[in-house]
């Protein structure tokens, strides 16, 4: 998951402390996009504006993980790291749990601002594109994907803090970890249909229960 690999196309995912959403988010992703024969293609990482670092994943947010596919010792491969000006400038996307966290995204990097979204606001304009639309390539067409939703902000319904920010889980039960999860991956998969070309998806079906 090296965001510095060239010819891909880099996917960040952001959170606080980077080891329940934003882990969680980068592991499903990934597995997802494997499954399909892209992880060479599209890179997915992650990172905390206020990172708990080295620390592996949340034992309920891992749990969650491998309950949907994600190997164990894929899961157990995560380190978290801290969010900084290398890491927000080496992605092409950047996803975020919460409002505030874009923010801190772009203001970390502004150049970051045209290809920063929450995830769950990301999904919804995702939703909009005509994926028929898109470049085959995967560099080309998550590119280009980023450039249909930015166009299509302010289209979406459903729009705002609250609807934009799936929960923080730390601290709370393993039934905040599998609400934030259930969130986290009904988003992904959204994308992940637009990033996949349309002819592929006869293959694996979702995960997001």
């Amino acid at each position: 998951m090296d965001q510095s690999a060239p010819g891909t196309f880099r996917m960040l995912y952001i959170c606080t402390g980077n080891i329940c959403r934003s882990p969680f988010a980068e592991v499903f992703t990934a597995h997802r996009l494997a499954e399909y024969g892209l992880a060479g293609a599209i890179t997915v990482s992650s990172a905390g504006t206020g990172a708990l670092v080295g620390h592996p994943m949340h034992p309920s947010s891992r749990a969650e993980a491998v309950h949907r596919g994600v190997p164990e010792w894929w899961v157990d491969a995560f380190a978290a790291r801290q969010l900084d000006k290398r890491t927000a400038g080496g992605a092409d996307l950047i996803l975020t749990a919460t409002p505030a966290q874009r923010a801190e995204a772009v203001r970390i990097w502004p150049r970051a601002l045209p290809a920063a979204f929450t995830l769950l606001e990301f999904a919804r304009l995702v939703a909009l594109v005509d994926p028929r639309g898109l470049p085959a390539d995967p560099v080309d067409r998550g590119g280009a994907l980023v450039a249909a939703a930015r166009a299509h902000r302010g289209m979406a319904p459903g729009g705002g803090p609250d609807a934009d920010t799936v929960p923080d889980p730390y601290g709370g039960p393993p039934e905040a970890h599998r609400t934030a999860a259930a969130m986290v991956a009904a988003a992904v998969e959204t994308v992940v249909r637009a990033l996949v070309p349309v002819t592929d998806w006869a293959g694996p079906s979702a995960r997001t229960r």
